[in-house]
Order: structure tokens, then C-alpha cells, then sequence
């Protein structure tokens, strides 16, 4: 990855922190089951590699933030995920998926809630090797 290939909306948020994870980061499609009278969820679930990836990553940011005045923050956020690819998983998975997993992991180091997310901005980019990353910015 090079600082060419990062998207635009991360240079026009000029964002307060840049953090980039070199992990695949799992979906979390969430699965549920409607109770047939009042047709609300009754339950749900998803992978344990989810919560594995959200309890790393976590731990990573806490890390990197640690000193920081700002964070957590409890004032609206603006967030921009970009996903590095590589091509034989590009038009496999959902980025909406995987974005939720990186917006829940960012619960406690960088804001209270995710209500505060204002605005998100999700892509992906095609990488050139084997590779997964995302680049994760706050403002």
C-alpha cells in the first residue's frame, strides 16, 4: 500500500487520527430469527472471528490513543474506512458488513457510542498483492 493509493475522503476529512490495520477484517452479517407473532428479532449471532478481530483491534487503539486528551471522544464523529482487497476476494463480501465490524470495535477508544457517528464513508481499493488492510480515520 502507498499513500497515493489511500481515498480522497480521507485527505478532505483532515482527520485528527489515522490508524491502519494490516488484518483482514471479517463481515459481520448479522443473522437473526423473526419471532412469527410480533415479528421482531428474537435472536442473532455472528462469527466468533468477528469478535476476535473487534477485541484486536480494540486492544490496538487503545494503544494508540493512550495520551490522547481527545479520545474517547463523546462529540460527533466523521468516520472514513478504506479497505485494501486483494483481487480474489474484491467481489466476494459485503463492505457494508465489514464496516460495521470496524464502527463497534471503535466503541470505547475513539467515542462512547456508535450514535455519534455523523457521517462514514466506506470503499474499497483493489490491492496489488495478497494483502488485506483498512485505514480507519476520525475527525
Amino acid at each position: 500500500m502507498d499513500g497515493k493509493s489511500l481515498v480522497n475522503a480521507i485527505d478532505h476529512l483532515d482527520p485528527e487520527f489515522v490508524f491502519v490495520s494490516g488484518a483482514f477484517v471479517p463481515s459481520k452479517n448479522l443473522n437473526y430469527k423473526l419471532d412469527g407473532d410480533t415479528k421482531e428479532i428474537a435472536r442473532f449471532w455472528f462469527r466468533k472471528s468477528v469478535l476476535e478481530y473487534e477485541r484486536m483491534l480494540r486492544q490496538d487503539l487503545v494503544e494508540e490513543v493512550a495520551g490522547m486528551t481527545l479520545f474517547p471522544t463523546a462529540q460527533e464523529v466523521h468516520l472514513a474506512i478504506t479497505f485494501g482487497i486483494p483481487p480474489d476476494q474484491y467481489h466476494t463480501g459485503d463492505i457494508d458488513n465489514k464496516a460495521k465490524t470496524i464502527v463497534d470495535a471503535l466503541k470505547g477508544p475513539i467515542y462512547l457510542d456508535d450514535l455519534q457517528v455523523k457521517i462514514l464513508w466506506v470503499d474499497k481499493q483493489l490491492t496489488q498483492k495478497e494483502e488485506n488492510w483498512c485505514v480507519i480515520a476520525v475527525k
